[in-house]
């Protein structure tokens, strides 16, 4: 896939959350994005940004699965950091809504389950897109993105742990939206990045959120994806103020890359 079929064409879009209600463009939002290009590379198992800014691409990794009978098996998903595993997935309820939990894994054992959120009220089985989790290796903090129908409607939402995952921070809201989607989540030193299928509306493209403060406040959303292009299934990277997003297009077995630079 070239260049030519992932060229740019700047769009704006008005998004209001809980947390924020703002206009952002493609010229003045956070990140000062280049066009996609084609990924050179498997973009869907692991891929991170090097010293220099460069994505890396590895084969995918191979993680210990935790133990939990209620869990969906295709929900669990997992990053590593400094010799632990942290793993996030979905177990079912008996009405078929869903607890998102999380644990860690030291080499020996796994910790007690802590619930990330447990106030999914869609009784949809384990058909639904599974969380997205990342550690950050300068804290250690394990973070958490995923997608439900709450009480109020429809979702995308953030949690994350500062100790290890035995406990979470009350879940934060991201966006609300008319369906479910998925999520990606990175984070490097204090900022945190969650890319995300947008929610709402009919297009299908994929906008991110952006922490500098650990993931205690998000304080940008915006698209990421150019109005014109089907976007989905994001795979997402951050080191200092570099941002890689990857995600499918209308063919879902060619995948894109894009380069963005954060704003200060």
């Amino acid at each position: 896939m070239g260049s030519g079929q992932w060229s740019l064409i700047c769009g704006m879009r008005r998004w209001v959350t809980l947390l924020l209600v703002a206009t952002i463009g493609c010229d003045n939002g956070r990140v000062r994005w280049q066009e996609p290009q084609g990924a050179p590379a498997d973009t869907t198992g692991f891929f991170v940004l090097g010293a220099s800014g460069v994505p890396e691409y590895s084969v995918p990794v191979r993680f210990r699965m935790p133990v939990d009978p209620g869990a969906c098996p295709l929900s669990v998903a997992s990053a590593t950091a400094k010799g632990r595993q942290y793993s996030a997935w979905l177990r079912m309820r008996s009405d078929s809504s869903a607890v998102v939990v999380a644990a860690g894994w030291d080499g020996e054992r796994w910790g007690v389950p802590a619930i990330v959120d447990s106030l999914d009220t869609g009784r949809f089985g384990c058909a639904r897109p599974k969380p997205s989790i990342t550690v950050s290796e300068a804290d250690g903090y394990v973070h958490v993105a995923y997608s439900l129908k709450a009480p109020e409607g429809y979702g995308v939402f953030f949690s994350h742990s500062m100790d290890g995952a035995r406990s979470f921070h009350a879940p934060m809201i991201v966006v609300y939206g008319d369906r479910l989607s998925a999520t990606a989540i990175a984070a490097h030193g204090a900022r945190v990045a969650i890319a995300y299928e947008d929610p709402s509306g009919t297009a299908q493209q994929i906008d991110v959120a952006l922490s500098s403060t650990q993931g205690h406040t998000f304080d940008a959303r915006e698209p990421a994806t150019p109005d014109e292009l089907t976007a989905m299934h994001p795979r997402i990277a951050i080191r200092d103020t570099t941002i890689a997003l990857s995600f499918a297009g209308s063919d879902t077995t060619q995948r894109a890359i894009r380069i963005g630079v954060i704003r200060k």
